[in-house]
């Protein structure tokens, strides 16, 4: 109440309930939002521009290397990069600042008593975002498929070896009847090029 010069009082009412709605659902937002990022699949990290401090570590990231999400949390980002991948997360964040994004890029990261982990990373700029002024990483554990991938290579070359070096020549042939691959020494039987033959 605030009282008038002609000593009348002014009353005045305000209706809050508006008001408090939006600060009970912003309550629940963040809430559901803190469970939505502690209980997902992917790994996020917050990571400020200048110096490529981490200010947010997901549970899900920090247990990956190892740490708790508090001891993750102020470190630079490039601390946990394997040293062999270093080039590459230059390359990202240097992309991040001259090109629009996302970015995307795989990398091993450092864990503190584990081999590397591989991990799929996807860079967005929000930088120049007032509510972030950040870049958000998500990051997707990839080892499985990378060990599947070296597995397939390995299998590959070993292939190749023994068709190589087969004493008689060899040929590989597709459902088509085209000639998908021919060993050097079917081709030197045949007197021909494997490029020749292909095809």
């Amino acid at each position: 109440q605030d009282r008038l010069p002609d000593g009348s009082t002014l009353r005045a009412r305000f209706d809050v309930t508006r008001r408090e709605q939006l600060r009970e659902r912003a309550g629940r937002d963040d809430a559901y939002w803190r469970v939505v990022l502690r209980n997902g699949h992917e790994s996020i990290a917050v990571v400020e521009p200048e110096g490529l401090t981490i200010t947010h570590a997901s549970d899900h990231l920090a247990a990956l290397l190892g740490m708790s999400s508090d001891d993750v949390r102020g470190t630079r980002a490039i601390w946990h990069v394997d040293r062999r991948d270093l080039p590459e997360v230059r390359r990202l964040f240097g992309r991040a600042g001259s090109e629009v994004g996302p970015h995307f890029t795989e990398l091993r990261l450092r864990r503190r008593s584990a081999e590397p982990v591989w991990m799929e990373v996807v860079l967005s700029d929000a930088t120049s975002d007032p509510a972030v002024g950040a870049y958000v990483l998500n990051l997707r554990e990839i080892s499985d498929r990378k060990a599947a991938e070296e597995q397939l290579r390995k299998s590959e070359h070993l292939f190749r070896m023994l068709v190589h070096h087969l004493a008689d020549g060899a040929f590989l042939v597709d459902s088509d009847g085209r000639v998908a691959f021919v060993s050097e020494r079917a081709a030197d039987a045949l007197g021909r090029s494997t490029e020749a033959l292909r095809g």
